[in-house]
This record gives C-alpha cells, sequence and structure tokens, in this order.
C-alpha cells in the first residue's frame, strides 16, 4: 500500500529520504523553506558507508564529477611534515565502495529530485506547526497538509525536534568553533606559484589534506583541502576558534587570512585566492534518546547534528535515507508506521550515535569518548581507540 509522506526539508537526508521512499513505491512530498536565490553550494566528502547507498539509488558519481579520495593525510601547518597519512586505495576492497570529494548544491539537488516520478517539490514552504501523532503539518501561509508518515529533516536548527521533545531541551549548541568555506578554481591556483610548488609537493598523497596548528593544544585550527567537481573546484574548509570581539571584526575573507596567518606561507598565499568565503558555526549534540513520535520521524542533522572531524555528517544523512526506503517496502497499511518506525530506529540510533560521538573529537582522541560509546554497542562491534579504528567503524 503506497503511503502518503511529507518530507520537511530540502537537505541531504531528505532528498535521500524523498528518492528511497518514492522507489519503495510511496507518495512523497518535499517541503522546503528556502527558494535557493543566493545558493553557493559546498564541498563535501562520501565515504563508502554513503557512497554504497547512494549508488543503490542510483546516483552516478561520473556524471556528478566526484573525485576519488585516494589517501587522507595529515601535515604540521608551519613546516609542512608529515604527521599521519591513512591509505584509501583499497577502500572499495575493503568497504565495498571508495571515498569521493563532491559539490552539493542544495537547489540544484531539489530541482532534479522535484522532476523524479513519485515526488513533488514545494519550495518556500516553511513549516510553523506539527502533530506528530495525526501526521498533521501547517505552513506560514496557513496551508494544512496531511500524512501517513512525516519525515524531519529540517537540520542542525530543527524546530520540529522540539515537537518530539516538547519542554526538554534538545538544541544544539555552539562548541565556539566555526569553519571557514571557499572554493579556488584549480585553473587559478596553478596560475599562482606558491599553488603549483604545493600540488608538486602533495603528488604523492593525492586525496584529502589536513594541514595542523600545533602551536596550541588539540589542534584547535586546521585547513583541509580536496578536489571536487573533477578537479577543477579545490574545496578548502578551514576549522577555528569562533572569533569574537575584535577578532571578529572585517569581512570574512579579512578574518580568513588573520586566522591562519601563521601556517606555512605558500598556504596563506594559496588561501589570499579566495574570493567568496563563508562563515559556519559549528554545533553540536549529544545522542538524543529517541528520534520518533508517533508518525513523526526525526533524520539527518535533526535527528543527530554532527561535528566534522570524522567527516561522517552527509554520510549518516545518506544512511538515514537510504534506510527509510528499505523498512518501508512491501507495507499492507498505514498502521504498520509505527511498527516500522520503531525497527527504523533500532537499526539507526546505536549506529548513528556511535558516529555522532567520534564525530565530536579529533582524530586520535578517540578515547575520550570510549566510556560514551558503551552505551550504545551493539554485537560484533568493537569501539575504535584509533583513527584507523574510526575510519573502519564509519565506512564499514
Amino acid at each position: 500500500m503506497p503511503l502518503k509522506v511529507i518530507i520537511v526539508g530540502g537537505g541531504i537526508s531528505g532528498l535521500c529520504a524523498g528518492v528511497s521512499l518514492s522507489q519503495a513505491g510511496h507518495s512523497v512530498k518535499v517541503l522546503e523553506r528556502s527558494k535557493f536565490s543566493n545558493e553557493v553550494g559546498a564541498g563535501i566528502t562520501l565515504a563508502p558507508n554513503g557512497v554504497l547507498v547512494l549508488r543503490k539509488m542510483g546516483f552516478d558519481f561520473q556524471r556528478a564529477k566526484g573525485c576519488e579520495l585516494a589517501n587522507w593525510s595529515t601535515f604540521e601547518g608551519g613546516s609542512l611534515e608529515t604527521m599521519s597519512v591513512q591509505d584509501l586505495h583499497k577502500a572499495k576492497e575493503r568497504f565495498g565502495a571508495e571515498f569521493y570529494g563532491e559539490v552539493k548544491s542544495q537547489g540544484d539537488e531539489c530541482s532534479e529530485m522535484g522532476s523524479k516520478p513519485g515526488i513533488s517539490l514545494q519550495l518556500n514552504s516553511k513549516v510553523v506547526r506539527i502533530d506528530p501523532d495525526l501526521g498533521r503539518v501547517e505552513l506560514e501561509n496557513g496551508t494544512v497538509e496531511e500524512a501517513d508518515l512525516v519525515v524531519a529533516a529540517d537540520g542542525v536548527h530543527s524546530a520540529i525536534r522540539q515537537r518530539v521533545f516538547g519542554a526538554v531541551d534538545f538544541s544544539a549548541r555552539s562548541t565556539n568553533m566555526s569553519a571557514f568555506r571557499f572554493f579556488i578554481p584549480r585553473e587559478q591556483m596553478m596560475q599562482l606559484e606558491a599553488g603549483r610548488r604545493l600540488v608538486e609537493w602533495n603528488a604523492s598523497h593525492t586525496g584529502a589534506t589536513m594541514f595542523v596548528d600545533t602551536t596550541v593544544g588539540m589542534y584547535e585550527r586546521y585547513i583541509a583541502w580536496y578536489d571536487v567537481s573533477g578537479g577543477e573546484l579545490q574545496n578548502f574548509v578551514c576549522i577555528h576558534p569562533t572569533r569574537t570581539g575584535d577578532r571578529a571584526v572585517g569581512d570574512t575573507r579579512s578574518q580568513l587570512l588573520d586566522e591562519y596567518k601563521h601556517f606555512n606561507q605558500d598556504l596563506v598565499e594559496l588561501i589570499s585566492l579566495s574570493e567568496k568565503v563563508t562563515s559556519w558555526p559549528l554545533l553540536g549534540c549529544l545522542p538524543l534518546p529517541t528520534w520518533t513520535k508517533g508518525k513523526l520521524v526525526l533524520i539527518g542533522d535533526a535527528a543527530h547534528p554532527m561535528l566534522t572531524f570524522g567527516g561522517q555528517g552527509a554520510n549518516q544523512a545518506v544512511e538515514d535515507g537510504g534506510a527509510l526506503g528499505v523498512l518501508f517496502r512491501n507495507m499492507s497499511s498505514a498502521a504498520e508506521v509505527p511498527e516500522r518506525l520503531a525497527l527504523f530506529e533500532q537499526v539507526r540510533h546505536k549506529r548513528a550515535s556511535r558516529v555522532q560521538l567520534l564525530s565530536s573529537v579529533r582524530a586520535g582522541n578517540e578515547h575520550l569518548v570510549k566510556e560514551d560509546m558503551k552505551r550504545f554497542m551493539e554485537p560484533g562491534v568493537d569501539i575504535p581507540e584509533t583513527f584507523a579504528g574510526r575510519v573502519a567503524h564509519d565506512s564499514g
């Protein structure tokens, strides 16, 4: 029996849920609050666990110009001395798929999804009220929608999350860390002598490259750099302590250059090519006790906001969406929804919660969340105590 499904949010988790649920035979409507009029797009890393799910949905990495990441290398930000190299060449043999760098353009992805059979897309549709038990959703314009299943994919700032927990506050909170994000065209980078030197120097470590500041504890500053768009664009994510007071003065690009002025000068020259620099606060949240209520389920960042230290935020969102499509196949009636949601939470909650905890600590500090992870362990799963162990846990 086809269900009527409403998905609130057109991000990665919402898009994947929409595609997988429509492929399972259900009628899907996606409500997205944005108009996507000024979207820049963002680079993301996709690990084997996410890649496998996307391929099963029919995602074409070649058409999307995905860039395979063969290594995950870490260097000291000033001297460029090698700190660690995680070889990813055998990822497909070990995990069933590769690591990729991708550009995520939510507007383009929503437009493409909206053209698929069984899915309708409404932009500029802000949800202001929701009744989880009735599956009723009210929009800002007064329109009321009802569904057999409501999927809350409204992101890290989820308003619907509070509808599950009522007066108990499970909002995502500041970690006092932020991220500068920007692209640099490869052609422009290769016109810069410092850019050519860095490319030549890094030729044997193609993939995701990190430059960390070792002058302070816990590596509070680092620059992550990897190819996207078939290598035509270089994606940069620069993590740093959130700038406040006098340090927050000036435009975003000026703040970026000031934050990393003590890094290797070739790196400083390279990031000075940046133009459209955005800054995002990094928000964190402890694992939620449940993701479901009535006909409602939280997924993606609405369910398990993650920091960037494991590169798993997008991948866990993809897993959520894919799991819904699998678990909601062959429905006899809408009365089965609570049972299927309970099964979804059983399959996904402990795994995503472990990944969420691991994502809250930097590589090499996995031991810091060892005790917290014990609550979410499952038979046959070991607690990772190294970065290599984390990669195996998250990607497998």
